[in-house]
């Protein structure tokens, strides 16, 4: 007796669940290191492929980029570090492009990078980094940005780097995009410290030549999201019904399953393409994750490259030039 209303009661908060699940959209938390590494740790990298150089050609734009410095989910900074909640917004306008040939950064020094390079863990170095080659992926500061701090408006200095973009997963054309620029003096606001040197910037970006590949995904993923509900719906029904008329349908359990693999392909979907509002149009047919974090370098004890997490930064207002 007591097994059975303890079913019964498993049975009707099952169908509570269903219900929630049949009237609510499914949303799926996309963090942004999910798009970039593996959290505040050693970068993962994907071999190279030869769609790098086509891509890494239509890098010639201007777009403004706003930084926040400050402490995020995850970060292995030292506990004190923007323990206030603090941070510092410092607002950048900069160039990306392939076809300098002057390179205000040597290609030798940009080889020294490794995050850039893919050949972090042995992995082939992405092209279009290598010092015989005519072109220089360089990114440029076009203004130096300033915030206001106890001692009034101060300005930050920066200077030049380089970037590499490298195929990531080549079925959804999604690519790891990373910088480095260069801020010789860092800056402070209360306790968020933006260190001095080399700062580096991820993010990821898809080719988008195909104007629909993006839009079919979403199509395809809102038709399972549809499909979800009603399955989500109908088996909220069956499980109002008597327990004798449930074991001898097998609809129920076949439901069952094509909800799991409904679920599967909607995660597998979120996972290849972030929802829409988190996506930025840029120029030559890319488009870029919206949002990216910001790390500093640092090293372990046996001489290891690590990744520390100090904010995030945003992209926009793309223009050719």
């Amino acid at each position: 007796m007591m097994r059975a209303a303890i079913f019964f009661s498993m049975r009707i908060i099952l169908c509570l669940l269903l219900l929630i699940l049949s009237t609510t959209p499914v949303v799926v938390v996309v963090v942004v290191q999910a798009y970039v590494v593996g959290g505040d740790h050693h970068p993962q990298h994907h071999r190279g492929s030869n769609n790098n150089n086509d891509i890494l050609s239509r890098f010639d734009f201007q777009c403004k980029i706003l930084m926040t410095v400050g402490r995020t989910p995850n970060t292995e900074m030292p506990p004190e570090w923007a323990a206030s909640g603090a941070k510092l917004a410092l607002p950048l306008h900069v160039q990306f492009s392939t076809m300098n040939k002057e390179c205000i950064l040597s290609c030798d020094e940009m080889n020294q990078e490794s995050l850039l390079l893919g050949d972090y863990s042995g992995v082939d170095k992405a092209t279009g980094m290598s010092s015989s080659s005519s072109s220089c992926p360089t990114v440029v500061p076009l203004n130096e940005p300033s915030f206001i701090s106890a001692k009034g408006q101060e300005i930050v200095k920066v200077s030049p780097g380089a970037f590499s973009c490298q195929i990531q997963l080549p079925d959804t054309e999604q690519y790891s995009f990373r910088f480095f620029l260069d801020f010789p003096e860092g800056a402070t606001r209360n306790d968020v410290v933006l260190p001095a040197g080399r700062i580096f910037f991820m993010t990821a970006c898809w080719n988008n030549e195909d104007t629909n590949w993006i839009e079919r995904a979403m199509r395809v993923k809102e038709h399972h999201v549809a499909s979800l509900r009603k399955i989500n719906v109908e088996l909220a029904e069956m499980g109002l019904a008597t327990t004798k008329s449930l074991m001898k349908t097998s609809r129920y359990f076949n439901l069952l399953e094509h909800r799991n693999k409904l679920l599967s392909q909607i995660n597998m979907l979120e996972e290849a393409f972030p929802p829409e509002d988190r996506l930025v149009k840029g120029q030559n047919n890319i488009v870029f994750l919206r949002e990216g974090v910001i790390a500093v370098k640092t090293r372990t004890k046996d001489r290891k490259e690590k990744y520390h997490w100090v904010g995030t930064f945003t992209l926009g207002d793309f223009k050719s030039l």
